[in-house]
């Protein structure tokens, strides 16, 4: 029976981000909102949303372990097998200004979850520090793709 549970949910979870995906990109557009910002958050947050409602469910039942190793080994599997694909099909230009820039992110937030499990402080207060991280990256990704957009646009504007 757990086995026709599994697959009633691995249906359900593939139909219902699909959806999520394609809706969520028909809206963005039609709002005239980028593809970067669509890519970086609506389909980013869209895949990862499953996960989010078994870290959910995992965390109502107390059950801490397998929210970490779902929040853990998604972060594994999004980095090397998503990232690894996609530069199989087609080679990624690399700015390395950006990625210092997240890899000091990266190594922050690794380096404070890895504090908060090992002296076990996982809270609501912790949570929102790691959230407030979060947040922190996001903008300022958000400002670093409008600050490499006007350096486009005038680099444009004096090489006509």
């Amino acid at each position: 029976m757990d086995f026709l549970y599994f697959i009633l949910g691995s249906i359900c979870i593939f139909y219902g981000s699909t959806f999520l995906i394609d809706n969520s990109t028909l809206i963005a557009r039609s709002l005239k909102i980028s593809p970067f910002v669509i890519g970086l958050t609506v389909i980013a947050f869209g895949t990862s949303l499953p996960e989010l409602v078994v870290s959910l469910m995992a965390s109502t039942r107390g059950e801490g372990s397998i929210v970490i190793g779902n929040v853990v080994g998604s972060n594994i599997a999004n980095i090397l097998l998503v990232l690894s694909v996609i530069v199989l099909m087609k080679p990624i230009a690399i700015n390395f200004d950006l990625v210092k820039q997240g890899a000091i992110y990266l190594f922050v937030s690794t380096v404070t979850l890895v504090l908060l499990i090992s002296y076990q402080i996982l809270t609501f207060f912790s949570g929102i520090i790691l959230f407030s991280f979060f947040c922190i990256y996001m903008v300022n990704q958000f400002s670093s793709k409008k600050s490499i957009d006007q350096e486009i646009n005038t680099d444009e504007a004096f090489n006509p």
